[in-house]
């Protein structure tokens, strides 16, 4: 994880620039769950997911005095050109395609037993999986992964060294300070319950499960919580499997989660969402990520990255190429952008300020508060959001002014409450509001 945003080393290449000053540190990867990693360093934001962050592309790619501006700027060309976004594997998720059972369910078999062996050979040293700096987040990877090696009686070892993590880290479960995976107060809980069943004995106490199972309940019947689809994969049979298959995208899957897919396979053996599985181990072999496909959002990133460190001057090829592409998707009204409300603002927002013609429009469903989609959206989505509210081109876009005056008026009331635990979104957010 990458401790500090760039340097005063740095600063001397970039201050002189005129790129988009304007953002302070990293941009929230959407995500359905779990974390997921590019090929760059990053740190973890509030909703406990990955923020890249302008030091991931100084310190990787040797922006600073001991390396030739000439090679550094080669080193980030090389990563913008780079037709293939690496991503790293997402041990929550691989543990729910692991739990999905062949086919031919007499068989009593798993039907991607590849997940189960990179499960094993996956722990880490203290007996969980995951990315160990946040705690909840490695609960959930560590039950998950216990759950598939339950359920197929395969990894004894593992299961054992899995427990004693547990057991040590059970007194984050319910500590309301600790950065929490979205989802995690309703999938965690079930997830223990799914443990009960296979006869998997957790090291909770009585009081503190039937606090959770409150909590879960809590959430599940709340009427702000409309979007429980997001990660369904917690709700377990009493979901309505048939109904989610609305969301259900053109590559098959659930909001491009495998986990989440991977969910309504085991419940309801959709063959569409079983191909998109079957499409992910064809690719990356023996484990999934925790979103895909991805490509479009990563690219916007690094664009605004790039441009966030001074330094856009040196790939306005790249920056063209890669905005040019995003435009044609967008009139193709591309899935990829459209579903995912932070990728959207982002494509709008780059796209627009680069003279592309996009209208607002697009932003329209996210023009109120209330809209169901933005229910579950974290601080870095709305921030998104608000930057997004800016690129005005025309002196009346009631879209864009209704945006700005709710995203203002959201951000100002999170930073008041103290409530933005990720302490450099904290900082990001002030610093766009001013």
């Amino acid at each position: 994880m990458v401790a500090n945003d760039y340097s005063d080393d740095d600063e001397e290449m970039v201050a002189n620039d005129d790129g988009d000053d304007d953002h302070d540190g990293g941009i929230e990867l959407p995500s359905a769950q779990r974390s997921m990693f590019s090929r760059m360093d990053v740190s973890v934001g509030a909703s406990g997911f990955p923020i890249i962050s302008k030091s991931a592309i100084t310190v990787r790619c040797g922006l600073n005095k001991s390396t030739s501006l000439q090679k550094s700027i080669e080193k980030i060309r090389e990563r913008i050109t780079n037709e293939k976004v690496e991503i790293s594997p997402s041990a929550y998720d691989t543990a729910w395609v692991a739990m999905v059972p062949a086919r031919e369910h007499s068989s009593g078999n798993p039907c991607f037993p590849e997940c189960l062996d990179w499960i094993i050979d996956n722990q880490n040293p203290d007996g969980s999986w995951g990315h160990q700096f946040i705690v909840k987040d490695s609960l959930s990877c560590t039950l998950a992964c216990l759950l598939a090696l339950r359920k197929w009686n395969v990894g004894h070892q593992q299961l054992q060294k899995g427990l004693e993590f547990i057991r040590a880290n059970t007194w984050a479960a319910s500590d309301k300070d600790q950065l929490s995976p979205i989802g995690f107060n309703v999938v965690f809980p079930t997830m223990i319950c799914h443990a009960n069943e296979l006869d998997l004995t957790l090291p909770f106490d009585q009081d503190l499960l039937d606090s959770m199972t409150r909590i879960r309940d809590s959430e599940i019947n709340s009427e702000r919580n409309q979007n429980l689809e997001y990660f369904a994969e917690g709700l377990g049979e009493s979901f309505n499997w048939d109904n989610i298959l609305t969301h259900q995208r053109s590559n098959g899957s659930l909001f491009n989660s495998p986990a989440t897919t991977a969910a309504a396979v085991i419940h309801g053996q959709d063959n569409k969402c079983f191909e998109y599985l079957q499409s992910l181990l064809i690719i990356f072999k023996a484990w999934v990520p925790n979103t895909y496909p991805l490509d479009i959002y990563t690219r916007l990133c690094l664009i605004d990255i790039i441009q966030g460190l001074g330094i856009g001057r040196y790939f306005q090829s790249e920056f063209y190429s890669i905005l040019e592409e995003t435009y044609r998707l967008w009139q193709l009204k591309e899935e990829e952008i459209f579903a995912d409300i932070s990728c959207c603002a982002m494509a709008f927002r780059l796209l627009r300020s680069r003279g592309f013609e996009v209208s607002s429009d697009a932003l329209a469903p996210y023009a109120e508060k209330d809209h169901v989609s933005l229910q579950t959206a974290g601080v870095g989505t709305i921030l998104e959001l608000y930057r997004a509210s800016h690129i005005r081109i025309n002196e009346e876009e009631t879209t864009l002014e209704a945006i700005n005056d709710w995203t203002t008026t959201f951000l100002k009331e999170q930073l008041l409450s103290k409530t933005i635990l990720d302490k450099k979104l904290e900082k990001q957010v002030p610093h766009n509001l001013q």
